[in-house]
């Protein structure tokens, strides 16, 4: 059986993966609220330094 933390980080990857895909703006849909109240952590959402693409940092649990 698979860790609880596995199977939240692959909802999670399906989740950001699907608004990503299906909004013509992701950081409208992707917000640090949307994530704490989806999967109860505190996120920093910015661009990553290399590739300008949003990226999201997990902090802590909400």
């Amino acid at each position: 059986m698979l860790p609880v933390a596995t199977l939240l980080g692959a909802v999670f990857l399906v989740v950001v993966n699907l608004a990503t895909r299906t909004a013509d703006r992701p950081n409208d849909v992707l917000t640090p609220e949307f994530i704490a109240e989806v999967f109860g952590v505190r996120a920093h959402i910015g661009p990553h330094p290399l590739t300008g693409r949003p990226h999201i940092a997990i902090a802590s649990p909400a």
